[in-house]
């Protein structure tokens, strides 16, 4: 008899990345669950130097001071989180395309960072554009083309990813041969109804 399990993952929730990221894990059968936070406490040791300069006569003295001691820190984190039967398919191709999907989002997800931050530089450079009377061009061209590659070099191929993952796994049937391998090793075949709300 064949082990059947519930197989989870939990992705990291990036502002104005998430929505694709639910089309994407949809696509290779994943079911949503909701999302989670975890919040992250840790110590971490800092060293602090302050040097002052002090003058007696003709002499100068400069003196280092070293303070040390620990902070304490604190992260929060949100995630999605999907769920779905495990094993799921055995066909490679599926597999290769989904591990591509997980690169893309992963890469995206960095990207949408970076993408945000640059956002913001563009967004000060054109008030300071407007406050000094200078054209806007030198800032909307270099901004105009980081947004083409972003939608072209990332989220399309994202897409198209998720819609292959998607084809594939009806034209090979990976739902029905999923059902059927747990009806045979006498699991429920219907697993995608526990996490119906």
């Amino acid at each position: 008899m064949l082990k059947i399990s519930i197989k989870t993952k939990s992705v990291p929730i990036t502002k104005g990345d998430a929505w694709l990221v639910k089309i994407e894990k949809a696509a290779f059968g994943w079911e949503y669950l909701g999302e989670h936070t975890e919040h992250l406490e840790w110590d971490e040791d800092y060293e602090e130097r302050s040097t002052t300069y002090e003058h007696y006569d003709n002499l100068l003295v400069e003196r280092t001071t070293i303070e040390k001691g620990t902070r304490r820190k604190s992260k929060i984190t949100s995630y999605h989180d999907f769920a779905r039967v495990s094993p799921y398919s055995y066909n490679a191709v599926f597999h290769v395309f989904e591990m591509l999907s997980g690169i893309f989002s992963t890469i995206r997800r960095w990207a949408v960072m970076i993408v945000g931050f640059i956002a913001v530089l563009g967004v000060v450079g054109l008030v300071l554009s407007m406050l000094t009377n200078n054209p806007m061009d030198d800032i909307l061209y270099p901004l105009g083309i980081l947004l083409l590659v972003y939608v072209f070099g990332i989220v399309v191929p994202s897409f198209v990813i998720a819609e292959v993952g998607r084809l594939l796994r009806n034209k090979l049937e990976i739902d029905k041969k999923a059902e059927n391998i747990l009806r045979e090793n006498n699991y429920n075949p219907k697993w995608r109804e526990m996490f119906k709300k």
